[in-house]
């Protein structure tokens, strides 16, 4: 696990494809990757000692993509995207500081991710990543934009959907990780 590229774990390729027949309930396939996902969080915890604290939603359906192999080449050109922007185009974002956007240092972008195909959503892809507090309206705003530009149709509000949680206490940032 390099923590400047990431980590994709490969479950989108053994989805199963659209049929005419109701698919039927199954277990998780994510069983073997939990771990590796527990794996890449203590690593960077230990390596960095910062945590993984945004949870990404990216709806391949809500997006217009119809194959998922397109959508999944355009995961790491986005990852790319983000991390070049997370280590030097932040500026223009935080030229003012206020309470609201407030300056960070420029860092790495810290990200895995996890694609999988639910009934309901259809195929989308976790992202889990590092994500300065002060960065954060900044960040949702260049990840729409880049989105935008390269969708299929006009996204939905639905295709993206960003939850940040930042920990006062260490304390609670070890609970979060462990529990």
């Amino acid at each position: 696990f390099d923590p400047h590229v990431g980590l994709v774990l490969p479950t989108w390729q053994t989805q199963r494809k659209k049929s005419s027949q109701p698919m039927k309930p199954r277990p998780t396939e994510l069983e073997r990757e939990t771990p590796k996902l527990f794996n890449a969080a203590s690593f960077l915890i230990w390596s960095t000692g910062k945590h993984f604290n945004t949870l990404i939603t990216v709806s391949a359906k809500e997006l217009g993509f119809t194959d998922n192999a397109e959508f999944m080449k355009l995961m790491p050109v986005w990852h790319k995207e983000m991390a070049r922007w997370m280590m030097n185009g932040t500026d223009r974002f935080r030229r003012r500081a206020s309470r609201k956007c407030s300056p960070e240092a420029s860092q790495p972008h810290y990200w895995i991710s996890v694609a999988e195909h639910a009934r309901e959503k259809g195929f989308h892809v976790h992202v889990l990543c590092v994500l300065p507090k002060g960065l954060k309206k900044a960040f949702v705003a260049k990840a729409w934009d880049w989105w935008v530009r390269h969708a299929k149709q006009v996204p939905t509000k639905a295709a993206l959907d960003f939850e940040c949680r930042w920990p006062t206490q260490q304390r609670a940032q070890y609970a979060r990780h462990v529990y």
